[in-house]
């Protein structure tokens, strides 16, 4: 954790803020806001890699392995993918199942980018849309359906 304290309003009102940094994926993954009696958690629930500037069809092509590995990878084990176009070469992790309260399917996955020097660790969590049995990002591809609270024990 780094913490972070500041006076910035009427005398006595502190504000609090608490990052909980992990090395190994090199980001926050948890972070709390206290200002008197309201807290605020914001958890981090994947990080990808930047992909704007790759040709749309590197794009669709992770996303399309991402998908089906979710599908149909057991947990532990490795999907490969990669990309001449962009150079890039990825295994594809599934990491647990995560039956959400409301019955939702979710699977906690990391993709692993080799084609590096230091090679980089991308954690994500995606739960299945009920109606298109597409996997999404929660929150994130809000635009999607795929807007839900997660729960993990």
């Amino acid at each position: 954790p780094i913490v972070c304290e500041r006076s910035g309003g009427p005398q006595g009102a502190w504000h609090k803020r608490i990052w909980y940094y992990a090395p190994s994926v090199r980001h926050y993954v948890r972070r709390e806001s206290i200002s008197g009696d309201e807290r605020r958690v914001v958890d981090l629930v994947v990080i990808k890699p930047g992909a704007r500037d790759w040709p749309p069809a590197a794009r669709g092509g992770l996303e399309q392995a991402i998908q089906a590995t979710l599908d149909g990878q057991p947990i532990g084990t490795e999907a490969r993918w990669g990309s001449t176009a962009i150079g890039a070469k990825f295994a594809i992790k599934p990491t647990s199942d995560v039956d959400q309260p409301d019955g939702a399917n979710c699977r906690t996955y990391v993709l692993i980018r080799s084609d590096t020097d230091s090679p980089r660790v991308y954690p994500a969590v995606a739960c299945r849309n009920e109606e298109s049995g597409v996997w999404l990002v929660p929150v994130l591809d809000r635009d999607k359906g795929a807007a839900r609270v997660l729960s993990f024990n």
